[in-house]
């Protein structure tokens, strides 16, 4: 048993659970601490356990805007920074993903033999036994995806649990325990902690699995896709056959990790020989079911890329038994994801999106998206190169293809260049030479500060700007709106 201080299964709920009645499966008398508490999904986790009679504390570093004042409101102070004495009376240590050895408070809580748990144990322990988990993953779409699915399930009064990537627009955050017996969480791939390199979704008990779609990524954890694809062949491994396995049929990377599946597998895509298809035409949805019309309703995303987020979503629900009626409903009424393909503002005929796209293929699809919204528009595309991947040159001639949609693309300096070997870098000169030889104007402008320096003596009325970072970019969306209210 992991909690050394329990002996047995039912320490975990405190007794039996209520049928239907699920949520925290742990002790309430739990002293809980974070070290690490101020990224998103940990600093969720921690309020929601507050909220549920727990005492909670939790360290890091430095706790910034948004996040301090999200955990303060919410009666966790966060303590600043990392000291051994941050420890005092806590019975379980929740390990955040970014943390290493080294950090004071780990190394002191392992002299002292304290139990020690990552955030996904501590989900999987705490929430997951005995529901009917929705793992939603792949390169692409999941936190978008998790995001329907959990909308759906809300608002059909199923009470889920999630934990979502991201902060639906119609949600106060991306976790809630739930009560109910269905909890949807994104299936992330990267690895669970530094003392447990597996991908993080093996530990999420699935009985319902979404796979969006495969490519590389992660090249800090993984050598080549053959290993991405290795974690996804355990994932299927453990799926229950009374489970359901939904797939992207029209990925062959993704078609070729579900062999051993021994549960039903399901189909979704644009190709004929899918199960679930469909189109979307003016925020307008229709999906069809073999060669039978399954439904159609108002759908507010746009592009390629979120028709598949849906018709995954909609293909899992409908195995699992959720109403045709409540899949419909929840579809047409999604807003959508906070900085994905967010609008930011539109000032002086000028619009500015948000998205999350760090990766060349999001880049792209991101990019024409965009172009679908406004029709020969001028796009800038500005992107920081943040993840692990992307500031290498693993993607170096890739990236071409990416920004090939924009009219302009401003590069802002790599995170942590001088943690890059210079023969591993991403050489932003060369990516801006090769977008100059097809006709793409292209700046390498550092930060967000640099970006709105400059900026401005280019911008024409009519212009569209999507900004794009697996971070806030410094704040870039926000500066550039006042910007361009202050040249009205």
């Amino acid at each position: 048993m992991i909690f050394n201080r329990f002996d047995s299964a039912k320490d975990f709920s405190g007794g039996n659970v209520p049928e239907g009645d699920f949520g925290w499966r742990l002790p309430r008398n739990l002293h809980c601490h974070f070290i690490g508490i101020g990224g998103v999904a940990m600093g969720n986790v921690a309020v929601d356990m507050v909220k549920n009679g727990f005492k909670v504390t939790g360290s890091d570093a430095g706790i910034y805007s948004p996040m301090k004042e999200f955990l303060t409101e919410r009666g966790i102070e966060p303590l600043t920074p990392f000291r051994p004495d941050n420890l005092q009376g806590a019975d379980l240590i929740i390990v955040g993903n970014a943390i290493s050895r080294g950090n004071p408070e780990l190394e002191e809580a392992m002299r002292r033999r304290m139990t020690l748990i990552s955030m996904p144990e501590l989900i999987k322990w705490g929430l997951l036994a005995g529901r009917k988990n929705l793992v939603i993953t792949g390169t692409h779409g999941k936190t978008t995806s998790t995001a329907i699915i959990a909308h759906i399930l809300k608002g059909g009064g199923h009470r889920p649990g999630y934990l979502i990537g991201g902060v639906p627009r119609d949600f106060d955050s991306g976790f809630e325990a739930g009560k109910g017996e269905y909890f949807v969480i994104e299936g992330d791939e990267y690895d669970i902690a530094f003392f447990d390199k597996r991908a993080k979704f093996l530990l999420y008990l699935p009985f319902g699995v979404i796979i969006n779609n495969l490519e590389y990524d992660h090249s800090d954890i993984y050598r080549n896709l053959d290993e991405i694809k290795d974690s996804f062949l355990k994932l299927v491994r453990l799926i229950p056959d009374n489970g359901y396995l939904v797939i992207n049929g029209d990925d062959e990377a993704v078609k070729s990790v579900v062999s051993e599946a021994r549960c039903p597998v399901i189909t979704f895509g644009l190709g004929e020989k899918n199960r679930f298809r469909g189109t979307i035409e003016i925020s307008r949805i229709k999906i069809s079911d073999g060669n039978n019309f399954w439904g159609e309703c108002h759908f507010p995303l746009s592009g390629e890329y979120n028709l598949r987020n849906a018709l995954g979503a909609a293909a899992l629900l409908d195995s699992v038994g959720i109403d045709r009626g409540e899949i419909l409903r929840g579809l047409s009424g999604f807003k959508g994801v906070k900085r994905r393909m967010e609008l930011a503002g539109e000032v002086g005929g000028i619009a500015v999106y948000d998205d999350f796209a760090h990766h060349p293929t999001a880049v792209k699809a991101s990019i024409q998206a965009v172009k679908d919204m406004h029709p020969g528009r001028r796009i800038w595309a500005l992107f920081q190169p943040r993840s692990n991947t992307c500031v290498t040159n693993i993607f170096q001639d890739i990236w071409v293809d990416a920004f090939a949609g924009a009219d302009k693309v401003v590069i802002a300096e790599l995170h942590r260049r001088d943690k890059i070997p210079p023969e591993k870098r991403l050489s932003r000169e060369d990516l801006r030479e090769d977008l100059a030889n097809i006709g793409i104007e292209a700046f390498l402008w550092d930060d967000a500060n640099v970006i709105v320096e400059n900026i401005g003596e280019y911008l024409k009325p009519g212009d569209v700007i999507l900004i794009m970072s697996n971070s806030d970019f410094g704040g870039l969306a926000g500066k550039l709106a006042r910007l361009l209210g202050d040249r009205l």
